[in-house]
C-alpha cells in the first residue's frame, strides 16, 4: 500500500532571517514546517507590517470562511433483482431424452444451473426427471458443500409455501436432495417466475438460490 509522504524543504536557516520567506518556500514545497521534533503543527505566518492609516478609506469588512460542503452520503447498492442468464438466447432450462433399448419409453430431463457470478462457482443443478416406465417427475438438486444435513432443504415457487426436500448425502462434488413433485407444485411451476431452494450451511446461515422458471412450462411440455 502507498502512502502519502510530505516532504518538508530545509529551510530552518532561512526562517530564521525571513519568515515570511520561509513560509512561502515551505508551501511551494508542498511540507509543513516544524518548529519542534516531538510536536507537530502548522505555522503561521510571520505577522506583516502594519499599515499606514488612510482616512478617506474606509476599513473592509473581515471575511467568514466558508464551511466546506459536505459530501453527500454513499448511496447502498441496488441489490439485483434476480438471477440472470448467461446467455439470453438460450432457454433457461435444457432438455435431453435417452433409453437404454429401442423398445424402451425413454427417459428426459430438465435442467438448470445456477453458477456464482463472481467465482464460477456451482451453487444449484436442478433436475425434473421423467423416468419412461412411471412418467413420474422428480426433483433432483445438487448442492454446495458444507450444508447441515439435519436442517433439511425446502423448496418454493414465487411468495407460494415452502416444500421440504429430503437431504441424502454429501461427497466431494456437493450435497443431493430428491423430492416428488405433486401435481399442485408442478403446475405452480409452470406458471411461476421464480423458484429458490433454502439450505442452511454449517454456521447456522441460510442459503438461498434462485432457478428461473422462464421457459419451464414449454420445456416440460416437450418431454413431459
Amino acid at each position: 500500500m502507498l502512502q502519502k509522504v510530505w516532504l518538508a524543504a530545509p529551510v530552518a536557516p532561512i526562517a530564521r532571517l525571513y519568515p515570511a520567506l520561509a513560509v512561502a518556500l515551505a508551501l511551494l514545497a508542498g511540507g509543513i514546517l516544524a518548529a519542534l521534533p516531538s510536536a507537530t503543527f502548522a505555522q503561521a505566518p510571520a505577522p506583516a507590517a502594519p499599515a499606514r492609516a488612510n482616512p478617506a478609506t474606509k476599513p473592509k469588512a473581515t471575511e467568514q470562511a466558508q464551511p466546506a460542503p459536505q459530501a453527500a452520503p454513499a448511496q447502498p447498492a441496488t441489490p439485483s433483482s434476480g438471477p440472470e442468464k448467461i446467455n439470453s438466447a438460450l432457454p433457461a432450462w435444457t432438455t435431453s431424452c435417452g433409453s437404454q433399448a429401442r423398445s424402451a419409453a425413454p427417459d428426459c430431463k430438465l435442467e438448470q444451473r445456477v453458477f456464482a457470478k463472481e467465482t464460477s462457482r456451482l451453487l444449484s443443478a436442478a433436475s425434473i426427471v421423467v423416468p419412461g416406465n412411471t412418467r413420474q417427475p422428480m426433483l433432483l438438486l445438487q448442492l454446495v458443500n458444507g450444508l447441515a444435513i439435519q436442517q433439511g432443504v425446502s423448496v418454493n415457487v414465487d411468495d407460494g409455501a415452502a416444500t421440504p426436500v429430503m437431504l441424502q448425502s454429501c461427497d466431494g462434488n456437493g450435497c443431493y436432495a430428491t423430492l416428488a413433485l405433486t401435481p399442485a407444485l408442478l403446475e405452480s411451476m409452470r406458471s411461476g417466475k421464480v423458484m429458490t431452494v433454502k439450505a442452511t450451511v454449517a454456521n447456522r446461515e441460510t442459503l438461498a438460490i434462485q432457478h428461473l422458471l422462464t421457459d419451464f412450462a414449454a420445456a416440460f411440455d416437450a418431454v413431459k
